[in-house]
This record gives C-alpha cells, sequence and structure tokens, in this order.
C-alpha cells in the first residue's frame, strides 16, 4: 500500500506500534520500500482520529517496549506522551482473516478428515471439500500452501481410489522425514521413490569436496525508477546465470556416480553396477569401517548398526 502511494505522486507515512524489526513483513521489502522513500515511525499507536478541515488530524499515543512476547516487542504505553499527525488520506493496515465457516472447518470425526496442512470435508450427498492454505492454520506461508495442496491432492486420489479409511496410512506410506513433508513421486511410484527417505541437513554434507560459490544478487530496477512506475522491479536474469545458480545445489542425499565410496573403502567391498552405475555392498568383504559414508560428498550413504 505505501509503495504504491509513492508511485502514484503522494507522501507515505507508517505509523507502526512496535518496532521496524517486529514487523511481521519480508526483511527486503520494508527496506525497499525506505529506499523509495516511504516512512516509518515507530511504537506510537492511533488513539484518535479527528478532522481537521479538508483534512485528518491523527493523535498518537507513543509506546514502549516492556519485555518480549512471541519472537516480538510486548509494548505498552510510554507515560502520557502524545504526538499528532495530519494527513489527505488513511488507511488501515490491520490484516484479515478468511470467514469462520472456512477458517474453522468441522472437527474430526463429523465427516471430516483433519489433517497436518488440510482439511477434508466428507459429507453425505455433497462434493469432498478440500480446504487449505491460509484457512486452515495460523501459518500463512507459501511454502505451507504448497504443502498443503499436496497433502489434499494425495488424499483426494486415496479417497477417490481406496476410499476414505485409507487417507491416513497412504500419507504416512509418503512421509520423508521425521516431519509431515510428503513425496508425490513416493505416492505416484516414480523412479525416485525407492530414495532414502532421511532428509539431509546441512551438517551432513562433506562441504570439503564443493567449491564455494556466492549466491547469485537479484538484478533489480534503481531506485529512482522504481518510485515512479508500476514495472517488475525483480529484473530477468540469464539463462547462464541461472544455470549457474541452479549448479550450486548439492544434490543432498543423491548419489552421482562419484566412486569415493568405491575409492576409499580398505577393502574393496564397495561394487560397481552393471555400465558403472549404481553402487552395493559385498558384505563378506565390508568389516563396517564407515569410512565409505564419512567421504560421501552428499551424504547419499547410511551407517545402520546391525541387531545381533
Amino acid at each position: 500500500m505505501a509503495r504504491s502511494i509513492v508511485r502514484l505522486g503522494g507522501e507515505a507515512l507508517i505509523l507502526y506500534r512496535r518496532r521496524r524489526k517486529d514487523m511481521p513483513a519480508f526483511g527486503d521489502e520494508v527496506q525497499m520500500a525506505l529506499e523509495e522513500g516511504v516512512k516509518l515511525e515507530e511504537l506510537v499507536a492511533p488513539e484518535r482520529i479527528e478532522k481537521d478541515g479538508g483534512r485528518i488530524r491523527i493523535t498518537l499515543r507513543h509506546m514502549r517496549i516492556a519485555g518480549e512476547e512471541g519472537g516480538r516487542g510486548r509494548i505498552e504505553p510510554d507515560g502520557d506522551r502524545t504526538s499528532r499527525v495530519v494527513a489527505e488520506r488513511l488507511f488501515k493496515a490491520t490484516g484479515a482473516e478468511a470467514g469462520e465457516a472456512w477458517y474453522n472447518p468441522p472437527p474430526a470425526g463429523k465427516g471430516t478428515v483433519a489433517l497436518s496442512h488440510c482439511a477434508l470435508s466428507l459429507r453425505e450427498g455433497r462434493p469432498a471439500l478440500a480446504r487449505g492454505g491460509d484457512l486452515t492454520n495460523g501459518i500463512k506461508s507459501v511454502a505451507h500452501a504448497i504443502a498443503s495442496g499436496k497433502q489434499a491432492a494425495i488424499a483426494l486420489d486415496t479417497l477417490f481410489r481406496e476410499g476414505a479409511d485409507s487417507i491416513l496410512s497412504r500419507l504416512e506410506a509418503c512421509t520423508v522425514g521425521v516431519g509431515p513433508s510428503l513425496s508425490m513421486e513416493i505416492h505416484m511410484g516414480g523412479e525416485r521413490r525407492l530414495r532414502n527417505r532421511h532428509v539431509v541437513v546441512y551438517g551432513e554434507i562433506n562441504t570439503d569436496y564443493f567449491r564455494y560459490a556466492p549466491r547469485m544478487t537479484q538484478p533489480r530496477l534503481v531506485r529512482a525508477e522504481r518510485a515512479r512506475s508500476f514495472a517488475e522491479i525483480d529484473l530477468r536474469v540469464s539463462g547462464n546465470i541461472a544455470m549457474r545458480e541452479a549448479e550450486r545445489c548439492f544434490n543432498c542425499g543423491l548419489c552421482d556416480q562419484c566412486d569415493n565410496c568405491h575409492l576409499f573403502c580398505p577393502d574393496l567391498a564397495v561394487l560397481r553396477g552393471k555400465e558403472g552405475l549404481g553402487r552395493s555392498i559385498n558384505y563378506d568383504y565390508c568389516k563396517g569401517c564407515g569410512l565409505c559414508v564419512v567421504e560421501c560428498p552428499r551424504n547419499a550413504m547410511t551407517l545402520e548398526e546391525e541387531d545381533r
């Protein structure tokens, strides 16, 4: 809103009752707004709004931080301190929620299958209804919205093929890692369905085998041009730069036939597959030293203790 006002030729002032770092907004977008001329006044809360001729007079109550709460500053009035601002237009940015009928689906057990990221309403004589994204949980992010869509797709496909009683077991079979992450590849029976389901973290990557490559800096319109039009801010990158950025991927957990396991094995117990593809372990010679796992760059191998 504030950045649009600047582009339309106005001056924008954001009045915020907490600190800038407490704002539920993306940091780079806040920074770009300030660069484009938007002003931000922190720790002030509107107390009274009055007409002043053809303008609007806003009385502000100054606030102060009185501790932390939920990762954000907890505020309280800073004594009797007040100030006033006069403006031509006033826009409220207090947030909005979906209607209760959407946001609060019927409880599980009454024709509803409640899942971690979505909810299915299965009422007799009516089409199945899937709720997802911001409508079903308080985590309003694109990643969680996409996750809810994937979960709903697998659940609905299972519903139509096998029935409602199979939904939970099917989702469990498609789980990756220890959280609610799901693999569509497992559900569809694709080539990668047999991949290790362990989710590799950075500490499990052997970075000695990778060359450091800095992240690409997103090219953007210069400040003056951004504030004069509604043109796209983030500029296109060339194909070469995009490919170079993609090559920074570690390909965690995927074997790329680098042969470290074969070369470092002191007992030659790591065997190559046909045409050099795939690796297997000759357990007649393997003594379980784990050197192959340590030297695997991408954590594509795991060492598990055998029960005796």
